[in-house]
């Protein structure tokens, strides 16, 4: 799994790291050429304040974030998990967009 939380910059680096990749996380509130990841054999899942994201946050509160999953994805043993929303409860010390991409990787291996 690799999670992708800033711009890249090195294109031919970045395609040569996740040729290995089964997971791709990134972070769809930043500006990504996403044809990097054409033809390849992994799975992107996209987080944040996009309404496309494939976890995209459906409400914000001072603690409480909603992020709702809108289609279906599979975790690492390749069981279903169908579209449905989350309550997470962040810390005040801890940034929104890390809150949501811990829970999604706990999704991906089970540890929810």
């Amino acid at each position: 799994t690799l999670v992708i939380d800033n711009k890249v910059e090195n294109k031919l680096e970045f395609r040569k790291i996740i040729e290995s990749s089964k997971y791709i996380v990134l972070n769809s509130d930043i500006t990504m050429d996403l044809e990097l990841m054409d033809n390849l054999n992994l799975t992107v899942i996209t987080f944040g304040f996009n309404n496309k994201a494939t976890f995209t946050v459906s409400s914000i509160e001072e603690n409480n974030i909603i992020i709702c999953l809108q289609r279906i994805i599979y975790n690492k043993d390749e069981e279903k998990i169908e579209p449905q929303e989350y309550k997470l409860e962040v810390p005040e010390n801890v940034e929104k967009h890390t809150a949501i991409l811990i829970h999604i990787i706990k999704i991906l291996y089970r540890n929810i």
